[in-house]
This record gives structure tokens, sequence and C-alpha cells, in this order.
């Protein structure tokens, strides 16, 4: 059944990878204007980031800046860091990879509290209902509410994780669509 998922999931990215909108387009929306910078020699264009064609910078697809100096974050990396991790356990790197830190961060801390929670809530939950087989020093029985209240508690970070590991996968699956951009404003490259 996991193998089924992992297998749709996969394909379901592959193919928004490669029918996805990766393309120059892209750049029209950068901060600032893709290789615009008047130039006189391929220097003014931080060659080989750049050429001077016609006194104006003409910056390689990587590459973003009228002075084509910014080197673009590439799609299929953050696409496969965003999706192939979660399986290991750790979702978001792919965003801290293209700088994105508010959503990187809050994606690998969510992560590990749903792995913390998934594995060490069916003991400590089973040691507070004084039920489980945990051998913690329960030395009385908390009451059964707070217990269960414990465990919904614990439920809900599950959830979280899991909610965080759809997330990385629909994130990545948008990196590698080139529909997410890089933290300071820039299109991906392909």
């Amino acid at each position: 059944m996991i193998k089924n998922i992992v297998l749709i999931v996969t394909l379901v990215t592959f193919i928004l990878g490669v029918l996805g909108e990766c393309s120059i387009k892209n750049f029209e929306q950068d901060p600032l204007p893709w290789g615009t910078r008047n130039c006189t020699t391929n220097d003014n264009c931080n060659y080989p980031n750049g050429q001077c064609t016609n006194l104006t910078c003409v910056c390689e697809n990587k590459f973003g800046k009228p002075d084509c100096s910014y080197a673009r974050k590439q799609s299929q990396v953050a696409g496969g860091l965003n999706i192939g991790l979660p399986f290991a356990g750790v979702a978001g790197v792919g965003n801290l990879y293209i700088r994105r830190m508010p959503q990187g961060i809050a994606q690998i801390v969510l992560s590990i509290i749903g792995i913390i929670f998934l594995c060490g809530g069916c003991c400590v939950g089973g040691c507070i209902l004084c039920g489980g087989s945990c051998k913690m020093s329960c030395d009385g029985c908390i009451p059964v509410t707070i217990g269960i209240l414990f465990i919904l508690l614990i439920t809900g970070l599950i959830l979280a994780g899991l909610g965080v590991f759809i997330w990385s996968i629909i994130d990545g699956a948008n990196m590698l669509s080139c529909t997410l951009r890089d933290g300071f404003g820039y299109a991906l490259s392909f």
C-alpha cells in the first residue's frame, strides 16, 4: 500500500516537473530585470554567467539580475529535496535550499515533532492511562480525563506531522513546475 502511494506521488511530481511552466517567461517577474544592463565587454555581464550582446547583457538561464550576478537555485534539486526527504522523516529542506527560510524551518520543526510524538506517543500515552506496557515511573494513575486530553494532543501532533509531509510534497511539486520563487523573489532555474 505504502509503495503504491510513493509510486503515485513520484509519478505525479515527475509529470508536473516535465509538463510544468519552467521557461524563460518565469524570469520576467524577477524583482530586477533579467540581463538588461548596458555593457561594453563580457566582464560587465559577469562572464561566463552572461555575455555582452549588442551592448546589453544577456544572461544564461541559471543567472539573474541585470548584470547576471545572481545564481538561481535549480528547480529539480529543490523539488527532489522537498519530495524525497519527507519519506526519510525530514520535510522542508528544499525550501531552505531556495532560501524560503520561514517555510523550511516550519516544515522541519513540524516533521520532527510529528516523528517524536509518533514514536513516543504510544508509550507515554499508555503510561498515563496506566494501561500500557511502558515501564516508566507511573506511581499513580493520572485521572483518565487528563490522559485522554494528552492522547488527543499526541494525535493532533501526529496529524500535524502528516500534514507537513503532504505540504512538503506539494511544495516540491510546485518547485519542479517552477511555480514557486526563491526567498528573494527570483524564478528557479530549469
